[in-house]
């Protein structure tokens, strides 16, 4: 498979990767709106993804993850994802990190929380650019020793995740269902679809990806439904083509999947992106 950064950046062609020693570190600001299209690609380094305003989508082959602005995202090198802008515009900054530095747990993409010291340390490096071995102070390579160590420290999170099963009858039942969260068919139908008994279905599915079959459905139509509301689509609008058989249903689905109401959600992602904008026009003026 061709190897691919996770964002599509000029200066992300540098070869990071074959430098040696704590300056391995570099950072990239970036700026991807909804026409971004990403293909299933493989990150040769790891890469720790600050999201500031908007919201990105990413699946793996073994689940979809949802991030809001404000998390941190790490994906370690070898992991094959692709991800999705979801609302009108997504921006931050990643730090690229190679594979012999990576310091968390590979094969799955972590959702960290973050400290308020990994997020000044990460935004000070990103602002240094690709900086090389022989320009790199002594204070800056303390300041990478630091930000490793540090986020080796921060926790896992789990935000969102609908967790992908592994045998192929099951696959081709969850793929279907990802690609029309509103279907109406029930148990005994998905059942049949993978060639299994009933109780074999419901055994397997708990097994492979973690959660009963009803709580992976509700979780795929909330996947679904936060790309609908970012459409601009009303709650009301959303429970419909959801299949919700009320509004307050898909309300209350919504919050038990995400922690609060899909109005508070909205609200908070486009809080959360005016204040960004607001940030961003205060330092233009100020250059």
């Amino acid at each position: 498979m061709k190897k691919l950064k996770a964002i599509p950046l000029p200066d992300a062609a540098l070869s990071i990767a074959k430098v040696q020693g704590p300056d391995v570190v570099a950072g990239f600001r970036f700026s991807i709106d909804s026409s971004f299209r990403m293909e299933w690609s493989e990150c040769e380094n790891g890469i720790l993804i600050v999201v500031e305003s908007g919201l990105l989508s990413t699946r793996t082959d073994n689940e979809c993850v949802v991030y809001s602005s404000g998390m941190l995202i790490y994906v370690p090198p070898g992991v094959i994802f692709r991800s999705e802008v979801l609302t009108e515009k997504v921006e931050g900054y990643y730090i690229n990190i190679p594979g012999d530095r990576s310091v968390l747990a590979p094969n799955k993409i972590h959702v960290l929380k973050p400290s308020s010291l990994i997020l000044r340390i990460a935004g000070e490096i990103t602002r240094w650019g690709p900086i090389m071995s022989h320009n790199k102070t002594a204070a800056q390579k303390r300041l990478v020793l630091t930000f490793l160590d540090e986020l080796e420290t921060l926790q896992s999170v789990r935000h969102l995740i609908v967790p992908m099963p592994t045998s192929s009858a099951l696959c081709i039942v969850v793929a279907r269902i990802l690609n029309d969260p509103a279907d109406k068919n029930g148990l005994d139908y998905w059942a049949d679809v993978a060639g299994m008994s009933r109780r074999s279905f419901t055994d397997y599915f708990l097994k492979e990806t973690g959660l009963s079959f009803s709580i992976w459905r509700q979780r795929a139509k909330v996947y679904e439904g936060i790309k609908l509301l970012l459409l601009g689509k009303s709650v009301t609008e959303v429970a419909a083509e959801l299949n919700y058989p009320t509004t307050s249903a898909f309300s209350e689905s919504f919050r038990f999947q995400v922690g609060i109401s899909p109005k508070q959600f909205i609200l908070r992602e486009k809080d959360q992106m005016l204040q960004q904008e607001s940030a961003q026009f205060k330092t233009q003026k100020k250059s």
